[in-house]
């Protein structure tokens, strides 16, 4: 895990989302979409799947790193562990935040799908709007 100031970054987020980035940055920068070409609405589509992707990787991992920094302000004396003392309803409902992490945990494999659809979606309506323009 990657950590920053007591907050570890799950390397199962963090590797995900930056070779998506990552990809997505070498094809904008190597390929070249051809106007009229058969691919280049396989070339969007893929490119607006990994941005979609690496985008809400992203965004799990600043909601993972808020709500653990949300939860460390209760632990008074840095150690790690709460005391009768720090425990309040607020640290509590904070706790229940970070623990209760399913949705992020899944995020990986549902971000991946929900990119796709979305990816196909392009594809699909992109290949309809050549179709109709060339028809016309």
């Amino acid at each position: 895990m990657l950590e920053f100031n007591g907050i570890s970054i799950p390397y199962y987020f963090l590797i995900p989302c930056l070779v998506a980035f990552l990809l997505n940055i070498f094809i904008l920068l190597k390929v070249k979409f051809v106007r009229d070409g058969k691919r280049q609405w396989s070339w969007i589509s893929i490119v607006v799947m990994l941005g979609m992707y690496s985008l809400i990787l992203a965004i799990v991992i600043y909601n993972h790193v808020t709500f653990n920094l949300q939860l460390e302000k209760f632990d008074l004396n840095q150690d790690g562990f709460f005391t009768p003392d720090e425990i309040t309803p607020q640290q509590q409902e904070a706790m229940k935040k970070v623990v209760n992490d399913t949705a992020r945990t899944f995020s990986m494999f549902t971000g991946l799908i929900f990119s796709a659809v979305i990816a196909f979606l392009v594809f699909i309506l992109g290949k309809a709007f050549d179709f109709i323009t060339n028809k016309v």
